[in-house]
């Protein structure tokens, strides 16, 4: 891709943030209110380089100059709702809430069945 770079008429590579509000899209963002950057690429080429280079829309083929990379990290659907726990949440909190769900349950099921036994053992004590 280099050997390339002659043939480029101009290319522009800015960062820009990104706000948590929008009040007053001209003024200068304040530090606490960036959650992140974007990062723009532009490159104006010539058109018969353009043309002897052919790409693709998005990631479909052809892709090159410069080549796309599968995306990383995203949300991936599952039907399993334990792994959709995990990716949402992640390891630490989804142990705990693992954890928390255990002893709710664990604690319903006993309190239902002590709901269910004390009038048999009542029953069985007057006997």
């Amino acid at each position: 891709f280099g050997r390339l770079s002659a043939w480029f008429i101009d290319r522009m590579r800015q960062c820009f943030p990104w706000c948590t509000d929008d009040e007053n899209p001209t003024e200068k963002p304040k530090e606490n209110n960036v959650v992140g950057w974007i990062q723009l690429s532009i490159e104006l080429v010539p058109e018969a380089l353009a043309k002897s280079m052919p790409v693709g829309s998005g990631r479909s083929a052809p892709n090159e100059y410069p080549f796309l990379s599968p995306p990383v990290g995203r949300f991936q659907f599952s039907l399993n709702p334990f792994y959709t726990c995990y990716r949402i949440l992640g390891l630490k909190q989804c142990i705990r809430f693992s954890c928390c769900l255990c002893v709710t349950l664990s604690a319903v099921i006993g309190v239902l069945l002590l709901y269910q036994m004390i009038p048999v053992l009542l029953a069985n004590m007057l006997i």
